[in-house]
């Protein structure tokens, strides 16, 4: 078998999917964000709040951009702590890319969430924290960056 393309379509004799493109884009672009030194850094702001800078990546495939700071909320546990990580999810059931935090589960020893990569979705991990009992604000130092771990990188350019 030979396939080929792009070419212009002339009578919808050129149909593509997005399996065609994301298969295309994975050959040359690896998993990881644009080099910026801010792309999705994660800031703690003294409350509950955390706001993930904005940039682009690629997932398996597929572009995601965060154009504007994002701002995720941490729900506090009142007697265990909790280990989260802040992901940023390909969703192929919703077929969308987001960035949340994925809750752990509460615990004495708690330990991070397993990150999700199946064929119902792919989870890259840009960020962690402890969140113990009763915490009011976060702070910068309770945040562990993860976005340049053995499987999350800078992605290549042309």
């Amino acid at each position: 078998m030979e396939k080929y393309g792009f070419f212009s379509s002339i009578n919808d004799d050129r149909l593509y999917t997005a399996a065609d493109f994301t298969s295309y884009f994975s050959k040359f672009l690896q998993n990881g964000y644009f080099p910026d030194t801010n792309a999705f850094v994660v800031e703690a702001n003294g409350t509950l709040e955390l706001k993930v800078n904005p940039g682009t990546m690629w997932i398996n495939g597929h572009v995601y951009e965060l154009t504007d700071k994002k701002t995720l909320t941490v729900e506090v546990e009142s007697n265990l702590s909790r280990r989260d990580r802040i992901v940023v999810r390909l969703d192929y059931v919703n077929r969308k890319i987001e960035t949340v935090i994925k809750k752990g589960i509460p615990s004495e020893k708690p330990s991070f969430p397993a990150l999700q990569r199946d064929t119902d979705a792919y989870e890259m991990c840009i960020a962690e924290y402890l969140i113990g009992p009763g915490i009011t604000a976060m702070q910068q130092s309770y945040i562990i960056d993860r976005r340049n771990n053995v499987n999350f990188k800078r992605t290549r350019r042309l």
